[in-house]
């Protein structure tokens, strides 16, 4: 009698090299439908770094093992390279980890007002919160501002049976 492996859903990071072009609005917006598929993908956030002149794509992916759930993005991320007429760029990086349902932008960098948006609280209980050992130490600060990684805020939030929002998809309007 075989097993079957369940299913379980994966966060997929992949990153490009440096592109020999300069990364446009026309650019990252047909990388970003590039990215949407039918089936296993979901969730795609296409996003660039301009200081690097790199694209970058997060995916939820339910796949039965982490190489799978890779192999998939690494698929729609060349999709998305080819519907942004993108020849040059490979893949440069693929990190995979469980989704523990708090979507693909546990990478995404937060500043307080956003941090005391997600978890229910003021932008004063934030700063109360970060005075002390309990709540995640800020990454950085930027500008006179905190800033967190979301992912490390949603663990928190788990661990003290907190409820989150969910993130905002930012949108262009046309």
């Amino acid at each position: 009698m075989t097993t079957k492996k369940k299913n379980r859903k994966y966060i997929v990071e992949v990153h490009s090299t440096p592109l020999s072009v300069p990364v446009t609005d026309e650019v990252l917006e047909d990388f970003a439908v590039g990215a949407e598929e039918e089936g296993r993908i979901r969730a795609p956030f296409a996003s660039a770094n301009l200081a690097t002149n790199t694209l970058d794509l997060s995916v939820s992916v339910r796949a039965s093992d982490p190489a799978t759930a890779a192999s998939a993005a690494l698929r729609a991320f060349g999709r998305a390279l080819r519907e942004a007429h993108v020849k040059d760029a490979l893949a440069s990086e693929v990190a995979v980890e469980l989704d523990h349902g708090d979507g693909p932008l546990r990478q995404q960098l937060l500043s307080g007002a956003e941090v005391a948006r997600r978890i229910g609280v003021s932008r004063q209980r934030v700063s109360q919160l970060a005075a002390t050992s309990h709540f995640p130490t800020p990454l950085s600060n930027v500008g006179g501002y905190l800033v967190w990684r979301w992912g490390d805020i949603a663990d928190w939030a788990t661990l003290h049976s907190r409820r989150t929002t969910k993130p905002r998809r930012l949108t262009r309007s046309a």
